[in-house]
């Protein structure tokens, strides 16, 4: 069960109770304790009921003041829409939500995303996305709808204060058979047409009902107004030819969404994306690359599925693969726990298999060439111990975690020989860390305790994650431990990170996920088409210094010749 799902059945029983103890909400949520805990506290930040010790109660009208009335839960098929919706948008972009049930289910499924610039037409959407402090939020209009849900537009006030988005999400449930979207909302419909105005990439988030004359509706769009439209797998035949025409269609379903181009070239080349998980940010770059490539070939047909970091997701995602029979698969970062299955069930149906990261026996590999990006790393590392510690470093530290894969202990044994190949008789010590960063933190903030002051280290990690945490805990010893690092990936918070004043991190080795998508794309449609290809095409991957990424001028380090 989703957590919107949890957090809508809480939120009825306390209505219909007038309250309810977490000891009754366990069993019939079938979470843990700290789990409810964590709903309530959500649910209370935003006033739909008062957390009290053991559980909750209702509040009075449902909300708190200005709060008014609540939503109706999504449909599954409405969260798969919004889910999609939520995969479009990256970290730092910039949006405009109307006033719909869909665009509050786009913004929960944008928790994971950071330094938004949002423009909401709707309270509850506003708030849910201005809890993340990175993010800036805009009403769109200064005066609040009967009931508080939806901001209407201040006949004085410009809706968007000048500002511009790169996306705008419009849900309609209905289009009228010329491709007519209307509101009978005189208000609320200006306020639609502000936002639209303001955007650059359109998104229209269409319902599955039938195509109606609307009644003394006001006019907000047409349907060739949008480059992109995101839609239930019911939409009838008549819609989804009439948008085919001109917009990249989308037909969501639960674990499943097909993309199609505008004016597709018959026929289609049908490619199945199955993503690690789309609530991770790397991966989502990934992901996007290669649906930026599939776009532009304008002859593809793409099929995307989130494994969710489950192996039993993978698995169930199999079988809706062979149901979809797709010309090809790439799995992205399967585990070989359950990589066999996978790939007997596709070799059986007689379907080719890129794995991206991570091998699958059988499939093309497309990914990180681990050990000598660690030794780029390593190798960077070592020359900034020779340049600011004068060579002298007491302890490197391994970060690993207990499900650690071959390709992972490559990019670590990579960085460990660099690193000895410089510093010889360097001490080495392992760290069961995870490779997350608030188990890094708290497994190396452990290790700490128990080691003398001052100490110099010099934290090895197999991504970004691990080594922030890691920095993280040696910021925590308020200064008797100082270290180096070097990021495995160097994602948007590693940037950060490296721009600090007096970060220890002085570089990163960058992978460039969101280039991934061009070279999977060709690679799949050579193969479909009997073309030979490599059994292994690796990522370019390169050094990046912190002075590169905007942070304090530091010693030269070489580039990757790799």
């Amino acid at each position: 069960m989703r957590a919107e799902e949890r957090r809508a059945l809480i939120l009825a029983t306390v209505q219909r109770q007038g309250g309810a103890s977490i000891a009754e909400l366990v069993p019939l949520l079938g979470v843990s304790r700290l789990t409810v805990r964590g709903d309530l506290a959500v649910l209370d930040r935003e006033g739909l009921l008062r957390q009290i010790r053991g559980g909750a109660i209702a509040v009075p009208g449902g909300a708190r003041a200005g709060a008014g009335q609540q939503r109706s839960p999504l449909s599954a098929a409405q969260r798969a829409v919004a889910r999609e919706g939520a995969a479009l948008v990256g970290d730092g972009d910039s949006l405009a939500l109307d006033g719909s049930a869909l665009c509050l289910g786009i913004a929960q499924a944008l928790s994971e995303r950071r330094g938004l610039r949002v423009v909401a037409a709707a309270l509850d959407t506003a708030r849910c996305l201005a809890d993340e402090p990175s993010n800036t939020v805009l009403l769109a209009g200064s005066l609040v709808r009967p009931g508080g849900l939806e901001v209407r537009l201040h006949p004085q006030e410009p809706p968007l204060h000048g500002w511009r988005v790169r996306w705008c999400f419009l849900a309609a449930e209905q289009h009228t058979p010329q491709g007519l979207i209307c509101d009978p909302d005189p208000v609320s419909a200006e306020v639609r047409r502000a936002l639209l105005a303001a955007a650059s990439e359109p998104v229209l988030l269409l319902g599955s009902g039938p195509e109606a004359e609307p009644v003394g509706a006001q006019p907000v769009a047409q349907l060739r107004d949008f480059r992109h439209v995101l839609a239930g797998a019911a939409l009838s035949a008549r819609s989804r030819a009439l948008l085919a025409e001109e917009a990249e269609l989308t037909l969501c379903e639960p674990g499943l969404a097909r993309r199609t181009p505008p004016r597709p070239s018959s026929p289609l080349a049908r490619i199945a994306f199955a993503n690690m998980s789309d609530a991770a940010a790397y991966c989502m770059e990934v992901r996007r690359g290669v649906e930026r490539a599939a776009a532009s070939a304008r002859a593809v047909e793409l099929l995307l599925l989130d494994n969710g970091g489950s192996d039993q997701r993978v698995l169930a995602n199999v079988e809706t693969l062979l149901a979809a029979a797709p010309d090809l698969v790439i799995e992205y970062g399967v585990d070989e726990a359950v990589g066999n299955v996978v790939m007997d069930r596709l070799r059986s149906a007689r379907i080719p298999v890129i794995a991206v990261d991570l091998p699958l026996p059988g499939a093309t590999y497309f990914g990180v060439d681990n050990y000598r990006a660690g030794q780029v790393a390593g190798l960077a590392l070592a020359q900034e111990v020779l340049g600011r510690w004068e060579g002298r470093a007491d302890l490197a530290l391994t970060l690993e975690s207990p499900r650690m894969r071959a390709p992972q202990r490559a990019r670590l044994q990579g960085q460990l020989d660099a690193l000895q190949g410089v510093l010889p008789g360097l001490p080495v010590r392992a760290v069961v860390a995870g490779h997350d960063e608030q188990s890094a933190r708290h497994a190396v903030r452990d290790l700490l305790a128990q080691c003398p002051r001052p100490l110099r280290i010099l934290p090895l990690g197999v991504n970004d994650e691990a080594v922030l945490g890691a920095i993280a805990a040696c910021r925590e010893a308020d200064g008797a431990v100082a270290c180096l690092a070097v990021s495995l990936g160097l994602d948007w918070r590693a940037q950060a990170e490296a721009r600090r004043s007096m970060s220890p991190l002085v570089g990163g080795v960058a992978f460039h996920p969101e280039q991934y998508g061009e070279v999977l794309l060709r690679l799949a449609l050579d193969i479909r088409a009997g073309r030979p290809v490599p059994p292994a095409t690796f990522v370019a991957h390169r050094f990046r210094p912190a002075s590169e990424l905007g942070g304090p001028a530091a010693r030269p380090t070489p580039s990757s010749s790799a």
